[in-house]
């Protein structure tokens, strides 16, 4: 493992996990958060095996007995008086943004981004592909957002 600290947290967890002989799938435990196999096993990205997904599971482990830890730290400390809101706004942002990837993703079509190579050498060449992506992207969402203002204003469900 590269990280030290984590090889650290991790060791003891992957040592708990081993000497567990219950019949539940908790992998790891970190106060009165338990972290089970099958969590580990759905968070593990696809085509990764041996030792590469020995090394992966190793890190996840030690990410989340960290996390764990880290929340268990910040509980103790007051909440600021405007947390709740602050919560609400990140909600808020979450969700703004999974609208935003599910509708360029349903308009998006890769193939009618063209992009103009004239010799140009290839870190430019997909760098300007790139580009053009994301500005095909940009006009996707940037339209949408017009179409929805548009329907707001026309229904009467927005007055200016």
């Amino acid at each position: 493992m590269k990280n030290p600290v984590l090889a650290a947290i991790a060791i003891p967890f992957i040592l708990l996990s081993c000497s567990q002989k219950d019949n539940n799938d908790t992998i790891a435990k970190v106060g009165d958060h338990e972290l089970s196999k099958s969590t580990l096993l759905q968070s593990l990205p696809a085509g990764l095996k041996g030792k590469d997904s020995l090394d992966w599971c190793n890190q996840w482990i030690a990410q989340w007995a960290l996390e764990q830890l880290l929340l268990e730290d910040a509980e103790k400390i007051e909440e600021p008086a405007d947390f709740q809101q602050k919560v609400n706004q990140y909600e808020n942002q979450l969700r703004i943004q999974a609208l935003k990837e599910k509708i360029v993703s349903e308009q998006f079509d890769p193939q009618s981004v063209k992009v103009k190579i004239e010799d140009a050498d290839t870190s430019h060449a997909i760098s300007a592909k790139e580009s053009a992506i994301e500005m095909k992207k940009m006009e996707i969402w940037q339209n949408y957002q017009s179409q929805l203002i548009n329907q707001a204003i026309q229904s009467g469900k927005w007055k200016k």
